[in-house]
């Protein structure tokens, strides 16, 4: 088997078709990320009714606001992330 020049990720047509141990972390990373957001988009409104004693629409708009300050910080480098010359992420032999 040969290897690419990562090291343990199999060049394309080495005959092993493993992904190799790099993609296995982005795609672990990648879970445990998505398992990240999902625990403080939930916990973030639970807290403010435990805790601060929040109503119903102080729920929602602190859940509003947290959007609009995603959408607000992701929006401006939007246009320049886009025109970037852009890099795989995972090489799966290609070069």
């Amino acid at each position: 088997m040969r290897l690419s020049e990562w090291g343990d990720a199999p060049v394309r047509g080495s005959g092993d078709r493993s992904l190799g141990r790099r993609s296995a972390w982005l795609w672990t990373a990648c879970a445990v990320s998505a398992y990240g957001s999902g625990l403080g988009f939930g916990a973030l409104p639970l807290i403010a009714v435990r805790v601060l004693r929040a109503g119903p629409a102080e729920v929602s708009e602190l859940s509003a606001a947290g959007l609009t300050v995603g959408a607000l910080i992701a929006i401006p480098p939007g246009p320049w992330m886009e025109f970037r010359r852009k890099r795989p992420v995972v090489s799966f032999g290609r070069r």
